[in-house]
């Protein structure tokens, strides 16, 4: 069983805390360096106090549980990793207490959370909430680890395409900004689902906070840093589809500015939740400068990250450490009070640049392609 438990433990937990590294130091880097003790307090207190408001944490910690559905069924699609089919051999017993307590690892980070939470509700007699929290921790790792076990009984599913998707596959002609939309969204819907709502909430979180106190705009533009940073897994599918699955793109007869439009309207059809957020809860207290200049900065950092990615082949893995490295950096920018403004247009001016001097010279080899 510790056999088990050890090679569990190095491929899929120990690889799952490495590859999100840079998420993980992010969302410490902002509980523990922008939120104090009594904010934290408060903040669990207001999530304990009604199933309803419960209901926020259980929907992130279950867009973690997506995350980590996704990055098991990915680790079992290496080919290094195919000996860990052998676990379905086992005895049921290992095989189950083996995926349990592997699922329990990966959830930790939220179980301590859901602990916290359980703190507040036991002091302040709220059973509801208390029975709201266990059932919910249990229910996830419960899942993750019926979802972990069917992954390795059945590693090679058929993916057939319904009725309605080939009638409009056949009947629609789809211009070119489309074609990225269309495939994320067949491809990683739990991705760019779970994308879109920490996304969203983040922003959501963010605007109401000037209803109960007065924020100039350096707050909206450090949520719009984690939301948007956020994207940049949508930047990488973006960039991989053009220059891995679509090479051909690279042949058509389009010149960079039409390449870049292109980039940027089907960008805008991806985060029109998070712009519509933004603009439907952007504080009143605020100018309309001030929300130009976040729609702006909003859309600067996929760009800057888009032209990054032509500067030298990276996978997600390698990608993670210059999220977090620059996502600090502007969180430091905007908190010195440098100008919105001014931070936008450094990003555009690297990400063009970059875009531009190595576009055509950019060779896609990564190990991860498929």
């Amino acid at each position: 069983m510790k056999i088990v438990l050890s090679i569990l433990g190095r491929v899929i937990v120990r690889e799952f805390y490495r590859a999100n590294a840079g998420l993980f130091f992010l969302v410490i880097g902002i509980g523990a360096g922008f939120m104090r003790a009594y904010e934290h307090i408060a903040l669990a207190e207001f999530f304990s106090a009604s199933p309803i408001l419960m209901l926020v944490p259980i929907s992130i910690w279950t867009i973690y549980l997506l995350n980590v559905l996704k990055f098991n069924r990915d680790i079992l699609k290496r080919k290094e990793n195919e000996f860990i089919f052998h676990i379905t051999l086992l005895p049921p017993s290992q095989k189950w207490a083996g995926l349990f307590v592997t699922l329990f690892y990966q959830l930790l980070p939220i179980t301590i959370y859901g602990i916290f939470l359980m703190a507040f509700s036991i002091r302040n007699g709220f059973m509801d909430t208390l029975l709201m929290n266990v059932l919910s921790l249990l229910l996830l790792i419960f899942f993750g680890t019926l979802a972990l076990s069917h992954a390795l009984h059945h590693p090679n599913q058929e993916k057939k395409t319904n009725f309605l998707n080939r009638f409009l596959n056949v009947s629609v002609t789809k211009p070119y900004f489309m074609f990225f939309p269309e495939w994320i969204a067949r491809r990683e819907p739990l991705m760019l689902f779970g994308t879109k709502a920490f996304a969203c909430l983040i922003l959501l979180g963010v605007t109401q906070l000037y209803k109960t106190d007065e924020y100039d705009l350096r707050l909206l533009a450090l949520g719009v840093v984690i939301a948007f940073a956020a994207q940049v897994v949508l930047v990488w599918e973006m960039h991989r589809f053009d220059n891995f699955h679509f090479s051909l793109n690279r042949n058509l007869p389009l010149t960079l500015s039409k390449r870049l439009s292109q980039f940027l309207i089907a960008f805008v059809l991806l985060v029109l939740p998070e712009l519509g957020m933004t603009i439907k809860n952007f504080p009143v207290e605020l100018n309309g400068w001030s929300l130009i200049q976040s729609i702006l900065f909003a859309m600067s950092i996929p760009i800057f990250f888009y032209g990054l990615l032509y500067t030298k082949d990276r996978d997600q893995e390698q990608m993670m450490p210059f999220v977090f490295f620059f996502s600090i950096a502007w969180i430091l920018l905007v908190l010195s009070q440098v100008p919105l403004w001014a931070i936008t247009s450094i990003n555009l001016i690297v990400g063009i640049t970059c875009l531009k001097k190595f576009y055509y010279s950019f060779e896609h080899i990564s190990k991860t392609s498929e």
